[in-house]
């Protein structure tokens, strides 16, 4: 197999043995020791000689010192939007794995030097989010904002640059934002490169070329100015500088190459005690040994002799890296078409336990459940990083192959559009949802998980417990629970409709529409915005425990148009409420038509829906609304039919009346999309 293409036959090979999963997130040569590999879970005391390296299902060389006190190997990174930890596998296989060899510089008998290599410096800047930006699966976070009353320094450090050479290219890549036509000058270290055009939300990137000494030894500046017609907005995004480079160390290591027939001189290393890797080969490095070191005013330097074109990893002792984590393969073959179930819980590993719970519950209704360590999907449908496709994957081959057609699926974590961490918040995309394009913005869609033929209706419903913790996790299935034993004429416990002041549409029309698809003996109240008292009135009535509650009107992540009408604080009880939410142990389904309500993939706070859903013993058993924003007049269309179907009381799932609902929508998917059902899908509403 091409080292550099996944081997999907050969990575299923790999996750039907014991082993362990190995995670990097750099480019290095990496050593694990027995301990480590003991730690994880690892068999230290079979043969080392079958010890076996892999990376999607190729498999890689690497050095196993004989006793099997540790193991090396030369790993990469990965950079995609939603992981930058890449997955190995070591297993104990059937017969020899590979090993590393090793080579012997030999002695050089050419005197052509190169005097450098064209290096390639990249900076790429992620400290600002935005959804605004429509660009399907690229990355959300960018750079510095580049605005007509605010210019962007870029700082950026060089070193070796070997100014013999007369060029250099310098590449500066920007995110358009405003609408419109743009202009952004850019200057290097005072002198004026020349301009990037653009327009609307273009990503567009200008090469620049310029003399050598125009790059400074260390500090270098870049500055970048918008120029357009006021408001001309831009966020930067990626700086890259090609240039030559000297051979001399930085930081302990080096990558470089050697270009044919021509040695080269490494300098600038603190200690004899240098390594070098051949990593020409994909997947089957080389340690070049006999380098023969030579000191020179307290550094040192090693001849690299002459040979066909070849790349190269050097490090110093100080530069052996440690992986980014280590954990057991889990073995529970998903990829066999001799299981299936009914319902599908996916969890993180850390609330595997709650998950459990939630199976017997309905286990213990004749229901068949498996549940699932979202590692193992990671790993088998992922080559083992982290995505939301991996997800996709599996659920679109559970759907297809299992023996029992799966109708619903319960993720259990949180997810954060945060993914890699660049805001320091912590790693919390732990259930990724895929991230979507939708009209106006982009947003998470769990429902696409489950939509394997592309047409905005997912063919299993799903639902998310967005918990971080297992108190969160438990707090849902104690009211799930309670609630479905409790579901005597619950049409007697009335509906509540709150609806916004007639602001683009008229929302308490809306909602008596709505009302009218339920029976008409169901009690029901109304609140609108605008009435003196509003809150007051709103939560009260919350707190009589209706059946269901819904909202149609303008809203935000945090709120039902103003906090001054209902918010997440009159749900907490904080920031000064003095109206809360204490519907004690008789909860309410919650339908939110607006816009962002549901917004569960925030990277540190709550939505309004996941504030429902986990107050304790009060608020929301489920909540159903929107992560993006739409519009109330197919919002409506869909409501009517929710609210006809659970008058109804034929489908006795609230997964099964969403996925219904959903039909009825004409054309367009980002109602269909956007709308997430935070609880259990196979809540019984009826």
């Amino acid at each position: 197999a091409n080292e550099l293409t996944p081997n999907p036959d050969g990575h299923r090979w790999v996750m039907l043995q014991p082993g362990i999963r190995l995670g990097v997130r750099k480019d290095g040569f990496y050593r694990v020791t027995r301990v480590e590999l003991e730690t994880a879970g690892f068999n230290v005391n079979s043969d080392p000689s079958l010890w076996q390296l892999f990376l999607e299902g190729n498999q890689q060389s690497m050095f196993v010192e004989p006793n099997g006190q540790y193991i090396e190997f030369y790993g990469r990174g990965i950079d995609t939007p939603e992981s930058d930890n890449r997955g190995y596998f070591l297993v104990v296989g059937p017969s020899a794995g590979k090993r590393m060899a090793t080579r012997v510089a030999r002695p050089d008998a050419s005197t052509v030097r190169a005097a450098n290599y064209q290096h390639r410096f990249v900076f790429k800047e992620r400290i600002n989010y935005t959804n605004q930006v429509r660009n399907g699966d690229a990355e959300n976070f960018f750079g510095r904002p580049i605005m007509s009353t605010m210019s962007a320094n870029i700082p950026f450090n060089l070193s070796a640059i070997d100014t013999a050479t007369s060029t250099a290219n310098v590449i500066v890549r920007i995110q358009g934002f405003s609408a419109g036509i743009h202009s952004v000058t850019v200057t290097l270290n005072g002198q004026s490169l020349g301009t990037i055009q653009g327009a609307g939300q273009l990503n567009v990137a200008q090469t620049f070329s310029v003399p050598t000494s125009l790059l400074q030894q260390g500090a270098n500046s870049m500055l970048l100015a918008a120029t357009g017609p006021n408001p001309d907005t831009h966020l930067f995004d990626t700086l890259t500088v090609e240039f030559p480079r000297k051979h001399v160390m930085e930081g302990g290591k080096l990558d470089f190459y050697t270009v044919g027939n021509r040695g080269a001189t490494l300098s600038g290393l603190t200690s004899p005690n240098v390594r070098l890797i051949d990593t020409t080969f994909e997947g089957d490095p080389i340690e070049v040994i006999g380098l023969n070191p030579v000191e020179s005013n307290g550094t040192f330097s090693v001849q690299i002799p002459a040979a066909r074109p070849k790349t190269y990893h050097v490090f110093e002792p100080s530069q052996l890296l440690s992986v980014a984590d280590l954990r057991p393969m889990i073995e529970d073959s998903l990829g066999t078409s001799g299981i299936g179930a009914q319902l599908i819980v996916i969890s993180h590993p850390s609330l595997m336990s709650e998950a459990a719970q939630w199976a017997a519950y309905r286990q213990s209704q004749g229901l068949s459940v498996k549940v699932v360590n979202v590692n193992d999907v990671f790993d088998e449908f992922g080559y083992g990083v982290l995505s939301s496709s991996s997800i996709k994957s599996f659920l679109r081959f559970a759907y297809t192959n299992w023996n029992i057609v799966p109708g619903y699926v319960l993720l259990i974590g949180d997810a954060s559009f945060d993914s890699r961490n660049y805001l320091g918040g912590g790693y919390w995309n732990q259930v990724p949802s895929p991230i979507i394009n939708t009209i106006f913005t982009e947003t998470a869609s769990d429902d696409f998980l489950t939509d394997f033929n592309s047409d905005g209706l997912s063919e299993i419903a799903i639902g998310r417990i967005s918990a971080r913790t297992s108190l969160r996790v438990q707090t849902a299935f104690e009211k799930m629970t309670r609630w479905e034993q409790s579901l005597s004429q619950p049409l007697d416990r009335g509906a509540l409709f709150a609806y916004d002041n007639p602001d683009g549409y008229d929302f308490e029309a809306m909602s008596h529409r709505l009302r009218e698809r339920l029976p008409t003996s169901m009690p029901a109240t109304f609140v609108g915005r605008g009435e003196v008292n509003s809150q007051a009135n709103l939560v009260t009535a919350m707190n009589t425990g209706p059946y269901i509650v819904n909202y149609a009107g303008h809203g935000s992540t945090g709120a039902w148009a103003a906090t001054s009408f209902f918010s997440v604080f009159n749900v907490t009880c904080s920031n000064g409420a003095t109206h809360c939410v204490n519907n004690v142990n008789n909860e309410s389904i919650y339908t939110m038509l607006t816009c962002l309500n549901g917004f569960f993939h925030g990277a540190s706070s709550d939505s309004l829906a996941e504030s429902l859903l986990f107050a304790e013993d009060k608020g929301a058993v489920a909540a159903w609304a929107s992560t993006g924003l739409t519009t109330a007049d197919v919002q409506e269309i869909m409501g009517q039919r929710f609210f006809q179907k659970i008058g109804e009381g034929t489908l006795p799932r609230m997964g099964d009346l969403i996925k219904d609902a959903k039909t009825v929508i004409p054309g367009g998917t980002d109602v269909r999309l956007s709308w997430a059902l935070l609880g259990d899908p196979m809540l019984k509403v009826r």
